[in-house]
């Protein structure tokens, strides 16, 4: 039924079949799925204080339709298309943070230079002498830089296919009826937006799961390892200004968490890969 008929972007209110595969009916508003679920015996009355689209239910969490279940075999045919490939991105992203405390051991030389002439540098505004130029060129190792960018431009393809499978996993979590705080887009985009950055992917990410699916806690094993290198990443980063051993005793734990990063990331992709087939069947 049109939008040009009914008001509604799809299906008018009303109770339909639960997307989640329950034996009741669930209130669908016209524009999201609630919290409203009702068994065969009882009559199917509309929920008092039924939430609008992109509000807040009574159990804290937001409901976002963006497509109606009929389109979730076409959603998850999407997703499963990039997979595979999200999986060895994930790696990739995982390998290009290993890689950064690596380098900052093996191209020590050129961070503790970095150091030096920053210090000269304010020692000679502070005198109001002339500040010196940074120079790289005695320092820098050509081999790691060229390795180092190698591996940036592969780390860039990975995000991106990263974000593209993120996107598709949430659309079909949507669409198979499961609860979530953010929207697909704004899954995806916080990862970029700072502060913000700290927790909403996580909730993106688990949100992808159905509430009792036991992987959601393989999500968050992942995040805190992602979490834990990223502070020690600034740490080390900072230390190998002006201390090459104290960078290193930053850099252990860090490329510790990030093979933890390696041996959980790809895991939870096939997860959700596997519980959003299973929720399909279900519903077929």
């Amino acid at each position: 039924m049109s939008d040009e008929v009914t008001g509604y972007p799809g299906a008018p209110p009303d109770w339909y079949p639960d997307p989640a595969g329950g034996p009741g009916k669930r209130w669908w508003d016209g524009y999201a799925w609630t919290d409203g679920v009702v068994l065969p015996t009882h009559p199917p009355a509309p929920p008092t204080g039924a939430s609008a689209p992109g509000t807040t239910t009574g159990y804290g969490t937001t409901r976002y339709a963006t497509a109606p279940p009929g389109n979730a075999p076409v959603l998850l045919d999407g997703e499963l298309r990039i997979s595979q490939l999200a999986r060895t991105a994930v790696v990739i992203i995982g390998i290009y943070y290993l890689w950064e405390f690596i380098n900052l051991q093996l191209d020590s030389s050129l961070y503790r230079s970095i150091g030096h002439q920053y210090h000269r540098m304010i020692i000679a505004s502070e005198n109001n002498q002339p500040v010196p130029h940074l120079d790289f060129a005695n320092h820098a190792n050509g081999a790691l830089v060229a390795l180092g960018g190698l591996l940036g431009l592969a780390t860039i393809g990975a995000v991106v296919v990263a974000c593209m499978w993120q996107y598709r996993a949430a659309s079909t979590a949507r669409a198979l009826g499961y609860a979530a705080k953010h929207s697909p887009g704004w899954g995806v985009g916080c990862w970029f937006v700072p502060i913000v950055a700290l927790w909403m992917p996580y909730q993106a990410l688990r949100d992808c799961l159905p509430p009792d699916d036991p992987n959601r806690k393989l999500v968050r094993t992942f995040w805190a390892f992602f979490i834990g290198q990223s502070v020690f990443a600034l740490a080390a980063v900072v230390a190998a200004f002006s201390s090459t051993s104290l960078s290193l005793v930053f850099s252990v734990p860090g490329a510790l968490l990030c093979l933890g990063m390696l041996s959980t990331a790809p895991r939870f992709v096939s997860a959700i890969a596997v519980a959003h087939r299973h929720a399909l069947g279900r519903l077929a």
